[in-house]
């Protein structure tokens, strides 16, 4: 994976609060900044999921089709990974 460099401006509580979530984890920074982004993208994804989902039930759609084919659908259509 290439990586490229991102400058963060942090106050001193977040700063402070993200050395304290680096050194209980003993994990370096980036790492931490990674996994809290990877887990608020999957967030944002599942979210995204949920509001479809709810559009989808108010359409009343009598025949609905089960959760792996909406899955599969969703993804070869819109690019959006499955749900787990």
């Amino acid at each position: 994976m290439t990586s490229t460099r991102l400058e963060v401006r942090l106050g001193r509580e977040h700063k402070a609060r993200l050395v304290e979530i680096a050194k209980t984890r003993d994990l370096p920074i980036a790492t931490v900044v990674r996994e809290m982004i990877d887990q608020a993208y999957d967030d944002c994804i599942a979210e995204r999921r949920r509001r479809a989902l709810e559009r989808l039930l108010d359409l009343e759609v009598e025949d609905v089709p089960d959760p792996e084919t909406i899955n599969r659908q969703s993804e070869s259509t819109y690019g959006v990974p499955p749900l787990p």
